[in-house]
């Protein structure tokens, strides 16, 4: 079974971000882990990724400043072991517990190994449009 490494960069993010974590928490498939790399955020983000990490929805956690998303993004993956990266931003979410799963069948259904894959997106407006 493929280890699979959910990513996210955040700073500032807690009005959003246990919403994404949630999303993930809930995967139906059990070989994942979550990484969060944060800007030093001090809208409460350090004190939640504590909180999630103790229950078990953050494998991993770095607070600390950096120059924006894609360094955080970048800390993710060198704290990262699994064979496939999954890259969320703080306000992303799962549209439902099969979505990883799908990821990686398709990967693993394809004729040749695939390097990456991906998967509808569905923009939803902060009032639910």
């Amino acid at each position: 079974m493929s280890l699979v490494s959910v990513i996210i960069g955040v700073k500032n993010g807690a009005p959003t971000l246990q919403h994404c974590l949630d999303s993930i928490a809930v995967q139906d498939w059990p070989e994942r882990e979550t990484i969060v790399a944060d800007g030093a955020s001090t809208d409460g983000t350090p004190a939640m990724l504590e909180a999630n990490a103790r229950a078990g929805k953050v494998t991993r956690y770095v607070s600390e400043p950096d120059r924006g998303l894609c360094e955080a993004w970048n800390k993710c993956v060198r704290m990262s072991r699994g064979e496939w990266i999954c890259v969320l931003g703080c306000d992303d979410a799962y549209h439902d517990p099969g979505a990883l799963r799908s990821l990686v069948e398709a990967a693993h259904a394809a004729s040749e190994r695939p390097r990456i894959v991906y998967g509808l997106v569905h923009r939803v407006t902060e009032s639910g449009v």
